[in-house]
């Protein structure tokens, strides 16, 4: 299942903070450029991970319900046409 902005936001921040190297980033300012970065990464994850799950879906339904042509039901098909 897709996560949220809101979750993948905190799990870049907790990653963040075990960084000793990036404590330098602690600005409180909405507009600062790492924020940005985070934001605009959090959402194309969310995309991302939400196409995912709908390809997932596709595939299962194509697994669950679709027929393997085999030659008699090429030679059905082919009847009904």
């Amino acid at each position: 299942m897709a996560r949220t902005e809101d979750e993948i936001l905190a799990t870049m921040d907790e990653t963040q903070a075990s960084q000793p190297d990036l404590a330098d980033l602690n600005s409180t300012s909405q507009t600062a450029t790492y924020r940005l970065f985070k934001y605009l990464v959090a959402q194309t994850c969310q995309v991302l991970e939400t196409l995912w799950d709908k390809k997932v879906v596709e595939a299962e339904n194509v697994l669950n319900y679709g027929v393997v042509p085999s030659r008699d039901w090429i030679r059905s098909k082919t009847f009904e046409f």
